[in-house]
């Protein structure tokens, strides 16, 4: 018989001050009202969907080949209906899913265990051990973590933790994916796994946790034993401006403030995104180029001691990406923004968060993020203001190559 996994989603779950999130703890300042227009904000869910059922599913399908799997995704009677039917289509179309709406508080860490253990005896699993792993809406496993983790269900395992530290993400960008990195993260949420037994009468499941223990699963060694492989990539995060843990900084320049932080990061390979994340590898683009609604800017070099400047009209966040003919250092290139008039009160520390000090009325100007020759750059307004230009010099002699923009925000794949 194959090893048994029983996996937990918890699909935007409406459970105001719960305090295992950013925005449901009371110190948040979401009202009830505010909490739940952010939790079923329309961008939000079109995002965690598309990711959900056009990655994450077809990932966990190829991944399954070898095991007995079960993957439970929680939700709450308020999800809007549109969610709901996606969801239950996928139903049909994945045989290991299970969509089920509860009105209790459903724990971050595991299933309804009255459900799992259901499960378990229709299964015929008394006295024999399985595993349970938590995967967020918006996170992915590789197509070879069932087969990596097969040999840690064991009953001499029973009450250990296993995870996969090695993890590989990427910036969200319209409906794909742009700059994939590396990193390292022990105890991740993201396929978290935990090593079970069901007693031999089937009325009880050993290895959970105690009421008393440390909760949460970065602090899960100080309550059981954790096996920590990180020979391979363990999982996939895509890093978007709808998620929770953004809420814990302030509105600012969400993708400056990402792709500042990505730079700094080990490059994850694309051959190593293809053999572990194939169903994400092809939504994955170089560059501003490869995007879709990509605009090249540039018709011939330029040279940046004399300087570049272009018209436009961003009102959301754009990449931008370029080619210098010499290795031009960093701090040496500018780039300067024009905005329109502002409309939000917030605009100058909006700029200022984002590295912009102000050189004139409605002008801008930072360093230009520039490393071996090429150019990775966010132009991002904010909120209710336009820039309507953008140039580019430098102290120092380099020609400008190419230059390339395209929106970062995500479409709508819904209707």
């Amino acid at each position: 018989m194959n090893t048994l996994f029983i996996g937990y989603t918890r699909f935007s779950v409406h459970q105001y001050e719960s305090g295992s999130f950013n925005a449901t703890r009371k110190t948040g300042g979401f009202s009830k009202e505010e909490y739940t227009n952010w939790l079923y904000d329309r961008q939000r869910l079109d995002t965690r969907t598309d990711i959900f059922l056009q990655e994450s599913l077809p990932q966990l399908q190829q991944a399954s080949h070898s095991c007995d799997l079960v993957h439970i995704v929680t939700i709450s009677p308020s999800l809007p209906e549109k969610y709901k039917e996606a969801l239950q289509q996928a139903r049909s179309r994945y045989r290991f899913l299970r969509v089920h709406e509860t009105k209790k508080r459903a724990a971050p860490s595991h299933p309804s265990l009255p459900l799992v253990k259901t499960m378990l005896v229709k299964r015929g699993m008394q006295g024999r051990s399985f595993g349970m792993y938590r995967l967020d809406d918006d996170d992915l496993l590789p197509i070879d973590y069932f087969e990596r983790m097969a040999p840690y269900i064991t009953d001499e395992h029973v009450g250990y933790r296993v995870s996969f530290p090695q993890g590989i993400g990427a910036v969200r960008a319209q409906n794909g994916y742009v700059l994939p990195w590396t990193f390292y993260e022990a105890k991740s949420s993201a396929g978290f796994l935990t090593v079970h037994k069901l007693s031999s009468d089937g009325q009880k499941i050993y290895g959970l946790e105690a009421r008393h223990h440390l909760k949460g699963h970065h602090r899960a060694d100080r309550n059981f034993p954790v096996i920590l492989d990180g020979r391979s990539p363990g999982f996939f995060r895509a890093r978007h401006e709808t998620q929770d843990s953004t809420l814990s900084s302030s509105a600012g320049p969400f993708f400056t403030r990402v792709v500042n932080q990505v730079m700094d990061r080990p490059r994850a390979e694309q051959d190593a995104i293809g053999s572990f994340f194939p169903h994400v590898a092809a939504r994955i683009s170089a560059s501003a180029e490869h995007l879709p609604a990509s605009e090249s800017l540039l018709s011939a070099p330029a040279q940046l001691a004399v300087g570049f400047s272009a018209e436009c009209h961003y009102q959301q966040p754009m990449l931008l990406s370029g080619s210098l003919h010499s290795s031009v250092s960093s701090p040496a290139v500018h780039l300067g923004i024009t905005v329109d008039q502002q409309q939000s009160a917030g605009a100058e520390e909006f700029f200022a968060e984002a590295g912009f000090t102000r050189e004139a009325e409605n002008r801008y100007v930072r360093p230009l993020r520039c490393a071996e020759k090429q150019i990775t750059d966010v132009l991002e307004p904010a909120h209710g203001t336009t820039i309507t230009e953008f140039d580019l010099s430098s102290s120092e002699e380099g020609a400008l190559t190419s230059l390339f923009a395209a929106p970062l925000k995500s479409q709508g794949v819904l209707t």
